[in-house]
């Protein structure tokens, strides 16, 4: 596969100057060197499966700092440390001799040891282990790499085998559970968080001049129910919204504003690179007090993770005129560097489906033009990833000309809100108003 790399090696003991004398340490990559980086990560994931049959201190020790993090993710960099403190041991040489010694001929390259840098978004290779803190230690031990580029319903795990010869399984959903796994993958966090303030200016000035007055608006609250799968009414992917492999899930929300005269122009939008990241849960791990995990369900098999109401209180628009403008959001499970099986539009960056998925929910809004590409359109259609909150167009409503009818309570003298029922794993989003 042809790329555009350039590739950077340090040695170790640079690390240990200030940051200003260290020299880059880290490949860097593009988005089309997929085929690349998984190369690397499964010799990384061969490497590191020897020596942890090699060395039964070493695999323990490594066990004991992954379980130690939140989401049960350690980076090389650390466990490297780590480990030359407590034990002696320098990992990523050991790692590259093991393979050197029981992979001859090979092509690993040692740079992609510790930071793979794709496009833009720094990057840190590290270890996971699913459900550290109950994994049975003691079945078979396999480590598998995960593409950070591309999520994939299952993946070649390498493990010893009794004879002491490198070996491999294949490692899905479905399985998983059977075995000690290990996975090598890459951790990185390239989405932004900007949220405008109250003061902020507008984008745009609104296309008709407003009869009523303008809003902030804010997501309050989401609640968390259920992540399914295999479930009758789930949304229609087949594998898990979040990366499943990455123990992890980043949740955001992108939104904006627009005059049903013309689709083609947002006065305040939160897409792509603007949406709002809303925080990074657990999907491994026992749900309780300040240790939030998602609950996930596959069938008749679930997590242990638990349901409950997220407070938020970001700004989603500084000013929005319900009395002329939709208002549209959606909120879903984010993952840098969209594979191939999809973003369902252009301004959801997710490998799979919004969490407010709906049949036919955006049907009934009309795209002014027609042929208009801005927004969130998908072949040329606002899509079903949307929700919709319509301005009153009827001025009909109980605080005509201001707000729709039966969307909005008034909560004070100038607040509003509303909750906004989704599809299936999260159930429900609170929206708030607050008057100008």
């Amino acid at each position: 596969l042809a790329s555009s790399m350039l590739a950077f090696y340090a040695c170790k003991e640079e690390r240990n100057l200030p940051l200003q004398q260290q020299q880059d340490n880290y490949v860097q990559v593009t988005v089309n060197d997929g085929s690349l980086i998984q190369k690397q990560l499964t010799w990384i994931a061969k490497g590191l499966a020897g020596i942890s049959d090699q060395t039964a201190l070493v695999k323990s020790e490594i066990h004991n700092l992954v379980e130690a993090n939140a989401f049960y993710i350690e980076i090389n960099d650390n466990l490297d440390a780590e480990l030359l403190v407590a034990l002696s041991y320098d990992y990523d040489f050991e790692v590259n001799q093991w393979l050197q010694a029981n992979q001859p001929g090979n092509d690993y390259d040692q740079s992609y040891f510790f930071d793979i840098d794709i496009d833009n978004c720094p990057g840190k290779v590290s270890v996971r282990i699913p459900e550290a803190d109950v994994i049975d230690q003691t079945k078979l031990h396999v480590v598998m790499p995960s593409n950070p580029l591309e999520e994939v319903a299952s993946v070649m795990g390498y493990y010893i085998s009794s004879i002491g010869l490198i070996d491999s399984i294949t490692i899905s959903e479905a399985n998983m559970d059977s075995v000690y796994l290990w996975i090598v993958g890459v951790e990185n966090d390239c989405n932004s968080d900007t949220f405008y303030s109250e003061n902020a200016p507008m984008r745009l000035a609104p296309l008709t001049p407003p009869l009523g007055p303008g809003y902030t608006a804010r997501l309050k609250s989401i609640k968390f129910n259920t992540d399914n799968k295999n479930t009758s009414g789930n949304h229609p992917g087949d594998i898990y919204q979040e990366g499943h492999f990455a123990g992890k899930y980043q949740i955001n929300v992108s939104c904006g504003i627009y005059d049903e005269t013309d689709f083609s122009v947002w006065r305040e939008t939160k897409f792509g690179d603007d949406d709002l990241s809303i925080g990074k849960y657990k999907s491994w791990g026992k749900h309780k007090a300040g240790r939030n995990v998602i609950r996930r369900h596959n069938g008749s098999k679930s997590n242990r993770g638990g349901s409950w109401t997220e407070p938020v209180n970001k700004v989603l628009a500084d000013t929005y005129y319900p009395d002329l403008e939709n208002f549209v959001f959606v909120l879903y499970e984010y993952d840098w560097g969209v594979g191939t099986s999809g973003s369902p539009d252009n301004a959801v960056q997710s490998r799979n489906w919004g969490y407010s998925y709906a049949p036919g929910q955006s049907n009934q809004y009309p795209i002014n033009p027609p042929t208009s590409s801005g927004g969130p359109l998908i072949n040329g259609e606002l899509s079903d990833n949307w929700v919709v909150l319509e301005h009153d167009a009827a001025q009909s409503g109980p605080f005509s000309p201001m707000l729709p009818t039966g969307i909005w309570v008034q909560t004070g003298a100038k607040t509003y809100e509303t909750i906004v029922p989704l599809d299936g794993e999260i159930s429900s989003a609170v929206i708030t108003l607050t008057e100008k």
